[in-house]
């Protein structure tokens, strides 16, 4: 059974919402604290967790190798969002089996063409670096959006991609050939691994690891990664981070992801009232100035971080 409000809730609650006074004396562009703790499994590529009020995400980012398609691409992000029964406890089974779906695809639609960058390529048209992204809600009191995004946002920063060398296997005599056992195995003939970032002409047919466990590059292009808002659409108001009860009383919800410079890049709408297009205007370009805010703010506490938490900010 779903999440419910009772008539005199619901009125109480929208009446607040249209003026401009929420329960917990936030104004309507006020987000809860925010705190973002990077780093928080070790044996993961990249890991994080993002709290926004008492809406908690865990995301762990793992790197594998994996082979190259027969047309040369490959899916490089792979994403997966669960929803602990203790977050939703007014949840059947089902229903929250739906909802860690309904977010698994949203994640791995705004996500995945960001993340499939080349530096993830390992040996061009055979081997690349598949980044499982999987991330966790323990806990949900609204807008778990924002904060599902803020914590894969602030895990690839924290991602390093492990550093390789591509390596081919010269068989004695100049022969470009390697020698094949008859059982279909590689038995390559005395003549020594070749790293082929000497310039060798050949292909690279394996690698190597230049970094450790623990080592590698940032991903590149990690500062200008979107971060999400969500617009609750209330006629004629609209207003941010909004608890369960608040979300109830919207109709309509907007997610926006927006990039640090400003730059939009994706809209997904939650809901089916119509808007008008005077207030979606203004709503988007609200919206639009607070997500630029949002991405420099974390992009300037992930940058400064001598540890490896970013606490409250506003």
């Amino acid at each position: 059974m779903a999440y419910q409000l009772s008539k005199a809730e619901s009125s109480y609650t929208a009446s607040g919402l249209l003026l401009s006074q929420r329960l917990d004396g936030r104004s309507l562009l006020d987000y809860r604290p925010i705190t973002v703790e990077a780093g928080v499994a070790p044996t993961a590529n990249g890991s994080a967790r993002a709290r926004i009020g008492d809406t908690e995400v865990v995301v762990a980012v793992k790197l594998d190798v994996k082979k190259m398609g027969e047309d040369g691409e490959g899916g490089r992000c792979v994403c997966s969002v669960e929803c602990s029964p203790s977050a939703y406890p007014q949840l059947d089974r089902d229903s929250l089996s739906d909802l860690s779906a309904d977010l698994s695809t949203l994640l791995s639609t705004y996500l995945t063409p960001i993340v499939s960058t080349p530096e993830l390529l390992i040996i061009p048209s055979q081997l690349y670096w598949q980044a499982s992204v999987d991330a966790l809600v323990l806990s949900s009191s609204g807008n778990v959006h924002d904060t599902l995004f803020a914590a894969v946002r602030a895990a690839l920063w924290d991602l390093r991609v492990p550093r390789t060398r591509g390596v081919v296997y010269e068989v004695p005599g100049g022969g470009d050939d390697v020698a094949m056992g008859e059982d279909g195995g590689s038995s390559v003939e005395k003549a020594g691994v070749l790293d082929h970032m000497r310039g060798m002409k050949r292909g690279a047919v394996d690698f190597d690891l230049v970094d450790g466990a623990d080592d590698g590059t940032p991903l590149e292009g990690r500062s200008d990664l979107p971060v999400c808002v969500t617009l609750n659409l209330l006629s004629p108001v609209f207003y941010l981070d909004a608890t369960i009860p608040e979300e109830l009383c919207a109709p309509t919800r907007l997610l926006l992801f927006i990039r640090p410079s400003g730059t939009l890049c994706g809209i997904h709408k939650l809901g089916e009232a119509e808007l008008p297009p005077a207030e979606l205007k203004e709503a988007l370009q609200e919206g639009v100035r607070l997500g630029k805010e949002l991405g420099g703010a974390m992009n300037a506490r992930m940058g400064g971080m001598g540890g490896k938490r970013m606490g409250p900010f506003s």
